[in-house]
């Protein structure tokens, strides 16, 4: 059975919202799942800054494809580091190539991680993203998802790194 035509028929709001043909989707989608994929994440190199108060800081970015070219996020992190840390994120979902809106949030002591999950119809991601640990070190973690015909694909996401606030 051609999964094709029920596959362009779900993807037709996605794609008179991105301005593109269901036909253009669809094909991108298998195109990307035919090589099974698995999520990458990549850090995008940053420089340290001085922090508002004279205290040292970092601003982070990571490109995370859970289906490249069909799903991804930007996530982006700003801290200041020390006893009285604070830190803000930015997450920019891609679907199917288009950039979308960025949401954004502070972390704070009693706020320290958040779980979210991306998804769009055929593909998304349920992540734990934050600071962990007695040293409270940025994180994220969880699992990608993405849909085959009659198959619902499962791969882990484990990012974990030396930024850490606390010494």
């Amino acid at each position: 059975m051609d999964a094709t035509p029920h596959l362009i028929e779900k993807l037709n709001p996605v794609a008179q919202w991105i301005g593109r043909s269901p036909e253009e989707l669809a094909a991108q989608y298998e195109g990307a799942i035919a090589a099974h994929p698995v999520p990458e994440i990549r850090e995008i190199p940053q420089q340290a800054y001085a922090a508002s108060g004279g205290g040292q800081g970092f601003r982070k970015e990571w490109d995370l494809a859970v289906v490249p070219r069909v799903l991804a996020l930007k996530i982006a992190v700003q801290a200041t580091l020390g006893e009285n840390w604070g830190a803000s994120l930015e997450i920019t979902p891609t679907v199917f190539e288009k950039e979308l809106d960025t949401s954004r949030l502070e972390f704070s002591r009693t706020h320290s991680a958040l779980t979210i999950h991306p998804a769009m119809l055929l593909a998304g991601a349920d992540l734990e993203i934050g600071f962990f640990g007695s040293r409270l070190c940025f994180g994220i973690t969880g699992d990608a998802w993405y849909y085959r015909p009659f198959e619902k694909v499962h791969n882990p996401i484990t990012a974990k790194t030396e930024f850490c606030l606390q010494g």
